[in-house]
């Protein structure tokens, strides 16, 4: 049972979505600075090891941070990086963003969680080959997007298509909802999850699921994956628990969106 919300949700399997909202799936584990993993040498060597994937791209980036303080606003910058991209020759839309302080595993045309999971493991052991050191924040993160015309405000059409406690207070007021953003935050033993959801806009309900840990660890790949897996499951019963089993099934046949 997930226990970070309510005894209501239980383990699920959702298995493959033809006509799935996911827009976005990621797993990313934050590192103490690599400066190796900067070099091109280096992560062509990581490029190598992995079957399939291939060196895409390299990028300069610079990270800044806003903090709000009781002294005021001001910008934490971070030094510039390099980003290397890989990809996928064999799954479309699969990619890996590796720096010296980051390596990410990310999709946006995601099918199922195995293919997700082996190509974790496969850029994880790879960089564990040749960089090692401490993962100071590892996390799993799935962005939805539900399209649908019955996510167009009407009170009525998004109790059709989303669990009754995401919707109660749209429902107490019944008004014709124009936009809405809600951020919960819940801990456990395993880490923190956050769920972002709401109307980003007529037709388009937002359904944010981000499972992480902010302990610092070993850069294990084994570990980490087994990490991924449990968060996988616990984001995978809430997203569930989010939605209406009627609509759920017609994601699961793929029928189409009304229109």
């Amino acid at each position: 049972m997930t226990s970070v919300m309510t005894s209501r949700i239980e383990d699920r399997v959702v298995g493959r979505l033809p006509r799935s909202p996911l827009r976005l799936a990621i797993a990313q584990a934050r590192l103490a600075p690599r400066p190796v993993l900067e070099e091109l040498g280096a992560v062509g060597a990581i490029a190598e090891q992995i079957a399939g994937w291939t060196l895409y791209a390299r990028h300069l980036s610079k990270e800044t941070q806003v903090v709000v303080s009781q002294g005021g606003i001001h910008e934490n910058a971070r030094p510039p990086e390099t980003v290397s991209v890989l990809r996928s020759t064999a799954h479309q839309g699969l990619r890996a963003a590796i720096s010296p302080t980051s390596v990410a595993v990310e999709c946006d045309r995601y099918t199922e969680w195995p293919v997700m999971r082996d190509a974790i493991s496969a850029v994880f052991t790879a960089v564990a080959a040749v960089a090692g050191g401490e993962c100071e924040r590892f996390g799993v993160r799935y962005v939805n997007e539900i399209e649908d015309a019955r996510a167009g405000g009407d009170p009525a059409g998004l109790a059709e298509l989303l669990a009754e406690p995401l919707v109660a207070t749209v429902m107490a007021i019944d008004r014709p909802l124009l936009m809405s953003l809600q951020e919960l935050r819940f801990a456990d033993e395993q880490g923190q999850l956050v769920l972002r959801h709401g109307l980003r806009e007529p037709g388009v309900y937002t359904l944010d699921l981000d499972y992480f840990t902010e302990r610092s660890s070993p850069f294990d790949p084994e570990a980490l994956v087994g990490l991924a897996e449990e968060y996988h499951r616990r984001i995978e019963n809430v997203f569930a628990w989010s939605l209406q089993d009627r609509f759920l099934e017609q994601l699961r046949d793929g029928e189409e969106a009304p229109s």
